[in-house]
């Protein structure tokens, strides 16, 4: 619903009565934060619907005091009587009117206060992220500091001459972290696969996630005389694709 159909609906008059439903409460909200200047109208027309009921007020007066102005004087209980009826339709008039702009006031601050929630809640999500992803490269600059952390340089094949993957391996922590941003982007369907040679016998070491500049954990293999990645279907595959064999080198700290 757009700014004008709003104005012209009924939605408007029955917001206006305190005749709304939470739903429709909060589509108006809606509305006000998409044209804030609709807040001033309907003011405007809160002010009006005030005068409005005052007008009918006096009207309902204006009907009961003029034929009592006829009463004879052995009436006057029966003036008394219509003079407290005037004061509780005035009294209910300005009763319903300040009750819609509590309700409307009332309404109001609680979307607010939801708003500010939902805010709260994704600052802190994302300040939890941050504390876990600053944790991570602490965690990974003290593993690159290690003095038995030895960095093994791969070699690009005539697949990627210019690829020089590193694979960082800690013999003592039995881990390994691997730098593959010098790799050509994996064609769709495609994801890289490192292997270690050991033995002669290729074992699987982890698929490695596409387009990443992150050091990424892979899995250490004891006496792995060589690193080879090499290119394979996504999920990986049960032995490597020599034909797509990508860099390789010698593990001299193993």
């Amino acid at each position: 619903m757009d700014k004008k159909d709003f104005l012209a609906s009924s939605l408007l008059k029955r917001h206006l009565l305190g005749l709304t439903s939470p739903e429709e409460n909060q589509q108006i909200e809606q509305l006000i934060l998409s044209f804030p200047d609709l807040e001033q109208e309907i003011a405007t027309m809160r002010r009006s619907l005030s005068v409005y009921a005052q007008e009918q007020t006096e009207k309902d007066l204006q009907k009961v005091i003029t034929p009592a102005k006829a009463i004879p004087p052995k009436a006057t209980t029966v003036q008394k009587t219509n003079r407290g009826n005037i004061w509780v339709i005035a009294l209910a008039a300005v009763l319903g009117i300040w009750c819609i702009g509590q309700q409307w006031h009332i309404q109001k601050i609680n979307t607010q206060n939801q708003h500010l929630q939902s805010d709260f809640a994704r600052l802190e999500e994302r300040c939890a992220q941050n504390q876990q992803h600053q944790a991570a490269i602490a965690q990974q600059y003290a593993f690159l500091c290690d003095s038995h952390t030895h960095p093994v340089f791969l070699q690009g094949t005539k697949l990627a001459p210019e690829a020089q993957p590193v694979v960082y391996w800690n013999a003592q922590q039995h881990e390994a972290l691997c730098n593959t941003s010098s790799l050509p982007k994996p064609p769709h369907g495609k994801q890289y696969q490192i292997w270690a040679d050991v033995a002669g016998k290729m074992i699987n070491m982890g698929v490695l996630a596409n387009n990443t500049h992150d050091l990424q954990p892979v899995h250490f293999i004891e006496k792995a005389e060589s690193l080879n990645i090499t290119l394979e279907p996504i999920g990986g595959s049960d032995h490597p694709t020599v034909a797509l064999l990508y860099a390789n080198g010698l593990n001299q700290a193993f």
